[in-house]
């Protein structure tokens, strides 16, 4: 998952999608490093831990997600929006904004 060495640990988590600003600070305090700590100069021990973590993440089958579970989760509310026929799904169907954008 963390492939560039050279780059921080914050840039590397970052590009992680599902992962945001907040919770990459969180694992950063869970694992006990700064988040500006390159990712080659981070030891062992902690780099197993974050390892841990995100897979435990990528395993969730909820909003908590990442990566590709995180887009099946969200394909799957769509399609339940669709569903009941509710206000959003009916947008969603139609091709228009969802969240309450201008249509002119």
């Amino acid at each position: 998952m963390l492939k560039k060495k050279d780059k921080s640990l914050y840039d590397n988590l970052i590009e992680i999608r599902g992962l945001g600003n907040k919770r990459v600070l969180k694992l950063c305090l869970l694992i006990g490093t700064h988040k500006d700590r390159l990712l080659k100069d981070i030891s062992g021990i902690k780099l197993d831990r974050l390892e841990k973590i995100l897979n435990f993440l990528h395993k969730g089958t909820n909003e908590d997600s990442l990566g590709k579970n995180l887009d099946f989760f969200i394909k799957k509310n769509i399609e339940r929006h669709i569903k009941v026929n509710s206000h959003r799904g009916r947008r969603h169907r139609m091709g228009y904004p969802v969240r309450g954008q201008k249509t002119r």
